[in-house]
């Protein structure tokens, strides 16, 4: 039934995004109703960080199969990256209500949730909020000035990381993922440990430092290409992948 599916799968793993693009495509008109191939489509146009496209695709797969978990995880992508929090949050929680094993969507969803709570602490100067929020509030505020605080925190962080913006890397969905199944392989488990042994023990291990991120990305390039991509974008900024890509 799914003839399309195998191929398109490794176009999408071997980020050949145009072509599977292409090819979901053309499974979407010859099957229109087939969640799995619109579903497949939006994570396509993610990669391809085309997020409203994403969007589209995945409410379409939902409207046929209201109960398709994948859908709603990919949703919930699309919204984030379009930082559209709130979005993203309730398509998280309705994946799990429907797979609720899947540590990816908890994973994310707590992203989401840390990302409206401190959104939700810097607006708190707007519309004053119910009696007992308040009280509750301003008992663990403190006189402390809004907006310094994190920001400081976060650039003095961790030395010797040559300005990398852990703050962004730690908040970003796809690096947690990135994290938990580097976490899960137990060869990057032992770089990991000498990497965090190197870090605590001042910040002058940039050496060290530098040849573990080649370590792990080596590692990564076998075992996760998907990953280390995302990871690049992270780093460079995501603008660095638009200029390749042909104008439309």
């Amino acid at each position: 039934h799914h003839a399309f599916e195998p191929r398109g799968n490794d176009l999408l793993k071997n980020n050949k995004f145009a072509e599977a693009l292409e090819y979901y495509t053309k499974a979407v008109e010859i099957n229109p109703r087939d969640p799995i191939y619109l579903s497949n489509r939006a994570a396509v146009y993610s990669k391809m960080r085309n997020y409203q496209q994403a969007i589209e695709d995945c409410h379409k797969a939902l409207e046929v199969d209201p109960n398709f978990s994948k859908a709603y995880g990919r949703l919930g992508f699309a919204y984030m990256n379009l930082n559209e929090m709130g979005k993203a949050k309730n398509s998280y929680e309705k994946a799990l209500q429907l797979d609720p094993g899947n540590q990816s969507y908890k994973t994310c969803l707590q992203v989401v949730e840390q990302k409206l709570a401190s959104a939700s602490a810097e607006s708190a100067s707007s519309p004053p909020p119910s009696e007992g929020e308040r009280r509750g509030a301003a008992a663990g505020a403190g006189p402390r000035p809004s907006g310094g605080g994190a920001s400081a925190g976060a650039s003095g962080g961790l030395p010797g990381l040559g300005g990398l913006d852990m703050g962004a890397f730690l908040n970003n969905p796809a690096m947690m993922n990135m994290a938990q199944s580097v976490m899960s392989n137990p060869a990057m488990m032992n770089m990991a440990a000498s990497f965090m042994s190197s870090m605590t023990q001042g910040g002058g291990a940039s050496g060290d430092l530098f040849s573990m991120g080649q370590q792990m990305t080596e590692q990564l390039q076998r075992d996760n290409p998907d990953l280390l991509e995302q990871m690049k974008d992270q780093f460079e900024g995501k603008e660095g992948k638009e200029d390749d890509e042909k104008n439309e």
